[in-house]
């Protein structure tokens, strides 16, 4: 039994490093190809790699990880082996693929509008591969852990967003440029939103609270019939009136709720309806529809 659990945990860490390794290449990609050409330092490790390049001639990879060296030995220290190894493997990938495997191949320059797009969601992907993973790719990630480990209940988003916020502004003044550092606000934000997508698109829905006087049990078969969706029943009691009633609690995708909020309004006109996004479902029998 101890054998199989060892071999399973091994398996799990050869299919994450596999997966971090994917991801670190589309951002590889996304920098060599997009990003670096038009001079965009998106903030983190790989921003400040980008203006040191542009000063110095220092290839991006390089650099990067000798700003991830201090960042990942810290990371060592405080957030565990297996994370420190993996970082450092998405590390040295990274410029491995950027100064080597990469080299050859062509950069985009014509539009930095299209650069900054193509680049933010070829980030976002491979960000988001690295994340699904419990991966880290450096750099600002690292600062943001280390922070939320030291003080759990802080906002390490504001930290990264001042950190980065600091870095872009040197990038103005070294590029003598302020379009671009609109262009890496606008990268920040689209790989942000393809991050999201890649974590929790895959069962992204909506959570549903109905509360209906008189028609909770018709509503309910329709959903489980009709819909064939499960439904959570909570017995609740009016706060001013102190009657007793069923509140209904489903959760459907996105198509599927055009259609229940219509249903249940055809069978209630006066239903009292709650909906709330959900990153994400997990259960038997959940499909996205």
């Amino acid at each position: 039994m101890k054998q199989d659990n060892k071999e399973k945990i091994q398996d799990s860490f050869l299919v994450d490093c596999l997966v971090i390794i994917a991801g670190t290449f589309l951002m590889a990609a996304s920098i060599h190809i997009f990003i670096s050409p038009s001079n965009i330092a998106p903030g983190g490790a790989t921003g400040i790699a980008i203006i040191l390049n542009y000063l110095t001639k220092i290839p991006i990879g390089v650099a990067t990880l000798l700003i991830n060296i201090p960042l990942l030995i810290l990371a060592y220290i405080r957030l565990g082996k297996r994370f420190a190894i993996q970082t450092t493997i998405s590390s040295v990938a990274f410029t491995f693929f950027l100064d080597v495997v990469l080299k050859p191949v062509p950069t985009y320059t014509e539009d930095v509008l299209l650069a900054m797009i193509y680049g933010g969601v070829l980030t976002g992907v491979g960000a988001g591969l690295i994340f699904l993973r419990n991966g880290s790719s450096g750099g600002s990630d690292i600062i943001a852990m280390l922070f939320k480990k030291h003080k759990p209940h802080a906002k390490t988003g504001q930290l990264v967003l001042l950190v980065d916020g600091v870095i872009i502004l040197i990038a103005v003044w070294v590029f003598k440029n302020v379009n671009m550092a609109m262009y890496a606000i606008l990268y920040k934000y689209i790989s942000a939103f393809v991050i999201d997508k890649v974590i929790y698109g895959i069962n992204e829905g909506k959570m549903v609270l109905i509360n209906s006087v008189n028609n909770a049990d018709e509503i309910r078969n329709y959903i489980t019939n009709d819909l064939s969706k499960g439904v959570t029943i909570l017995k609740s009691s009016g706060g001013y009136t102190d009657h007793s009633r069923d509140v209904l609690l489903c959760a459907v995708g996105k198509r599927a709720f055009i259609k229940l909020r219509h249903d249940i309004l055809r069978i209630d006109p006066n239903a009292f309806i709650i909906v709330t996004e959900t990153s994400e479902v997990i259960g038997n029998g959940f499909k996205i529809e």
